[in-house]
């Protein structure tokens, strides 16, 4: 949409798995499963406020799995956000939105022992964290969102600092 996006990986290979085409079938397309292993991947989106990482996603039927997934908000260059995952499964993708809508989409995602550094920027006002997280929405559309075994790291207005250990949300 004349945005520019950047990114880069290496090594990359793939591996497909129960492939069956029949013409007369209702989805005359099959795969039992298809495995793709991205290393050293590495996005920046909107004008670099953001950079995704992420060491390999694995796709099986209607879900993703990525491996030591990492999200970066940054602020002038500087990280404020983070969200570090050392594994992130999407589950009920909707591959219709991923291909013609160019959208994520999906039921859950479960984050397993994530480690999630907040802290709010001075330049925007009135925003709380609840709010921010919201803002993930414009790039990914979820029903469920649940933490397994995570560590919040909130760094607040007025000093406030707040941390939680071994949640689940």
């Amino acid at each position: 949409d004349g945005v520019p996006s950047s990114f880069t990986f290496s090594n990359n290979n793939f591996e497909m798995q129960g492939l069956t085409v029949d013409q007369d079938a209702a989805k005359p397309l099959k795969v039992k499963s298809f495995v793709m292993a991205i290393r050293n991947y590495e996005n920046f989106i909107k004008d670099s406020s953001y950079s995704i990482k992420f060491d390999s996603v694995i796709f099986k039927d209607d879900r993703i799995t990525l491996s030591n997934f990492l999200f970066n908000k940054l602020d002038d260059g500087k990280i404020i956000n983070t969200f570090s995952i050392p594994q992130f499964n999407l589950q009920g993708l909707s591959w219709d939105d991923l291909v013609f809508e160019k959208r994520l989409k999906a039921e859950q995602a479960i984050m397993f022992n994530p480690h999630i550094s907040y802290t709010v920027s001075n330049k925007v006002r009135n925003k709380n964290i609840f709010q921010s997280l919201g803002a993930i929405n414009d790039y990914l559309d979820l029903k469920y969102l649940d933490i397994e075994k995570g560590t919040i790291d909130l760094k607040l207005k007025n000093n406030l600092h707040v941390e939680l250990e071994n949640a689940d949300v």
